[in-house]
């Protein structure tokens, strides 16, 4: 997309990065972290930080990704990027069936409520440290108590901002409840991502 970006010179936009910190096991076919933390650079220089969202999800827990591994990612992560960004969407792995039949050799653990907001106060407390503001995607649990926020991916007061125009929608009545995602059309297309993460339910 960097090299494409002069086809949207019409357009108003913004970016969701996704940047985990998984190996291979689970994102198979993403490229390196370094060359995904320099583009996430060079996009937020070309494009202002403002319109590149970060997105640490979903958070997936198993012996080798336990909880502290996401803290100690989480913390190298924000430390790298947070000059080159606002903001942060996380959000918990949901155990679609697709999900579930891909994941079953990797052991993961359901998250409970209680890990979940234990979770959220660590990461909220990080984000603190670097100002970055921390939200939630469509989580069914409350961590507000965290101090992380829900969040919308499709988001209409950063549009409002981008394209300083006032906009008439409403919350997309065709997602799920917890989404607080404005109207929108959706353009992709399912089984057209090369990357074949495990936890993809779109592929």
């Amino acid at each position: 997309m960097i090299e494409k970006l002069n086809l949207l010179k019409d357009y108003s936009y913004y970016f969701l990065f996704t940047l985990n910190p998984y190996g291979k096991d689970i994102e198979t076919n993403v490229p390196e972290k370094s060359e995904i933390i320099e583009t996430f650079r060079k996009l937020s220089q070309m494009i202002g930080k403002e319109k590149v969202i970060w997105r640490y999800d979903p958070i997936l827990i198993s012996e080798k990704y336990n909880k502290e591994f996401h803290y100690e990612k989480f913390e190298i992560l924000s430390e790298k990027l947070h000059k080159f960004i606002d903001k942060c969407i996380i959000s918990f792995l949901d155990f679609y069936r697709k999900t579930k039949q891909k994941t079953k050799h990797l052991n993961l653990i359901e998250i409970s409520e209680i890990e979940e907001i234990e979770i959220a106060k660590q990461f909220a407390q990080i984000g603190k440290n670097y100002d970055l503001k921390i939200q939630t995607c469509a989580e069914k649990f409350d961590l507000t108590g965290s101090g992380i926020l829900p969040g919308k991916c499709i988001d209409d007061e950063l549009i409002i901002e981008i394209r300083d125009q006032i906009l008439d929608v409403t919350k997309d009545k065709n997602q799920r409840k917890e989404c607080n995602c404005v109207q929108s059309i959706d353009i992709g297309e399912y089984n057209t991502c090369f990357h074949n993460c495990l936890y993809c339910y779109a592929n």
